[in-house]
């Protein structure tokens, strides 16, 4: 009976109140216009996912591929994304934890001209970045973020 008893303590330590990791398996690539796909798998980056207030949530730097991240993100409606490589940023803010689940992310700079209807035509039009997830659950959704010289 002691043993049955100290089994269970020792379960319920490990068990309660510990963030369990979700396995996404989850492919990072980049794309860049004039210079083609980058292999991030032997590439120094910084990706990092971000409450809305800031607080980190999840950071990697190596590799091209993120083997879990921590169920913490999910607790959020909506986290902001940084990525980082080589003088690359990418920002994208108010980004739905839902697309984070088991997708791929796919990050990808276009310069003008730009052949895309949802961008809005400007001579002060630097660049545009790009993220989007993909998946074999669903149809991919892009997020686009025009850049403009001030």
């Amino acid at each position: 009976m002691k043993l049955l008893f100290m089994i269970s303590i020792i379960y319920s330590l490990f068990t309660c109140n510990v963030d369990i990791p979700q396995i996404n398996n989850i492919n990072i690539n980049l794309e860049i216009k004039g210079k083609g796909d980058i292999d991030l798998c032997n590439e120094k980056y910084e990706l990092e996912i971000q409450s809305l207030d800031k607080k980190c949530l999840f950071k990697q730097s190596y590799g091209c591929q993120i083997e879990s991240l921590p169920n913490s993100i999910y607790d959020n409606e909506e986290v902001a994304i940084s990525f980082c490589w080589s003088g690359y940023k990418f920002y994208f803010n108010h980004v739905d934890t839902q697309l984070l689940k088991e997708s791929n992310f796919n990050f990808r700079i276009e310069y003008p001209p730009i052949h895309d209807s949802s961008i809005k035509k400007s001579n002060n039009l630097q660049e545009v970045h790009y993220l989007s997830f993909d998946s074999s659950k669903y149809q991919s959704i892009e997020l686009i973020k025009p850049i403009y010289k001030n």
